[in-house]
């Protein structure tokens, strides 16, 4: 009988342990440019895990409150490279960024090298609380105005007794593939965060799943400080990248190896 609670107990803290790091993210989706000029092409709130920072970065995007304050800094992973050898750039990149989401935030600048690329006004951006679900809304980052089940461009999957229309099969209250799929993917959620690049998702609405693939040009007379630069920084981005996965993952296993402690300590006392 103990063997068995010890069983159960493992499923349910391998479960906890992937999940108790989820949260209510906030993902900023920005198209930087060489010539320092900054566009905010996406926005979106899920349940998710924040990016880590690049403290050394010179691109650094800060989140300040009505009163001035800086409530978040993080460094951006930015790079422009295609090729290190030969060294091939392009004038533009895409970054995402994964912040956990804040009712405190009213303003968000970029800066490169102390110097400001970009402002945006973020207060009521992903909520403002008037009672109406919009756009840019959902349940995640407007419970207030969003109810779950609700046609906000996100599957919340709370079993409700109400059919979320931007489910496809992933919520148990909606009967199994029925009229709740419209034609052209219309009613899919526009991002799954799955990692794969589907027929609805771009590198616009989705570039956790698609990757943004510029035009490549050679760029000449590139001196070797620069492509060690250039390099560096892509090898950074990829060990930000691996860092959230790795963190998960071992915290996976300190679980299993506490369960399994219990197991073999109950099989003593049996």
């Amino acid at each position: 009988m103990q063997y068995n609670k010890a069983i159960l107990i493992l499923f349910v803290l391998a479960i906890l342990s992937a999940s108790a790091l989820a949260e209510p993210i906030c993902e900023y989706s920005f198209i930087i440019y060489k010539n320092n000029s900054v566009e905010l092409i996406k926005t979106r709130a899920f349940e998710g895990v924040q990016d880590r920072s690049i403290a050394e970065s010179p691109y650094q995007l800060k989140i300040f409150d009505v009163n001035g304050k800086a409530i978040t800094t993080f460094g951006l992973p930015v790079s422009f490279l295609i090729s290190a050898h030969p060294v091939i750039d392009d004038s533009a990149t895409v970054q995402s960024v994964k912040l956990p989401c804040s009712n405190e935030g009213y303003s968000l600048v970029l800066y490169k090298d102390n110097s400001q690329l970009f402002e945006k006004d973020i207060k009521g951006l992903f909520c403002n609380s008037n009672g109406i679900c919009e756009k840019g809304e959902n349940y995640v980052s407007c419970s207030s105005d969003c109810m779950s089940g609700s046609e906000d461009g996100y599957c919340d999957r709370v079993a409700d007794d109400r059919c979320d229309p931007d489910c496809y099969d992933m919520d148990a209250d909606c009967p199994a593939r029925t009229s709740t799929l419209r034609a052209g993917y219309e009613n899919i959620s526009e991002c799954n965060n799955n990692r794969i690049c589907e027929t609805y998702e771009n590198y616009v609405n989705c570039p956790s799943d698609c990757r943004f693939e510029p035009q490549v040009e050679a760029q000449e007379n590139v001196t070797v400080q620069e492509q060690k630069k250039v390099t560096e920084v892509a090898v950074e981005t990829k060990q930000a990248k691996n860092k959230n996965f790795l963190l998960i993952f071992g915290l996976e296993i300190v679980a299993l190896i506490i369960v399994w402690i219990m197991i073999k300590k109950l099989k003593k006392e049996d």
